[in-house]
């Protein structure tokens, strides 16, 4: 999974996303990054990792960035992106992380059910859902 720690940057995946989005740092990068998970279907621990780090740009720009939070190489300031969130974003915000944590057709979950870290990496991302309130 390339990954060595619960913090939603603390693996390969996100931190490859973060490269991207310095690329292209703009709210429709974020939303596709989330609406890859908005599916009934199987959610792949890729996609599920590119929309948590995704969910913590949207935390940073509400001025609540995650400890593990990389700097950033960008001008976009946080305010400046916070601007463009509505209501309705910050609704499918929420939505993803219930999707990501739910517990069946989910790959992320299931490799951290096998590490015998689950109840630690579904602690970062309940602190992740405070952080992505409006």
């Amino acid at each position: 999974m390339g990954t060595w720690a619960h913090g939603n940057f603390e693996n390969d995946i996100a931190l490859d996303w973060v490269g991207d989005f310095e690329e292209k740092p703009h709210k429709a990068f974020l939303e596709k990054s989330i609406q890859a998970v908005l599916t009934p279907n199987y959610i792949d621990a890729h996609d599920a990792s590119m929309a948590l780090a995704a969910l913590e740009v949207v935390a940073w720009a509400n001025g609540k960035p995650a400890k593990d939070f990389p700097n950033l190489n960008i001008a976009l300031k946080p305010d400046d992106l916070r601007s463009k969130f509505d209501r309705d974003f910050y609704a499918t915000c929420n939505k993803a992380v219930d999707t990501v944590m739910r517990p069946t057709n989910n790959e992320i979950m299931e490799l951290w059910e096998e590490t015998g870290e689950l109840g630690e990496w579904r602690k970062v991302q309940e602190d992740l859902r405070k952080r992505i309130q409006e």
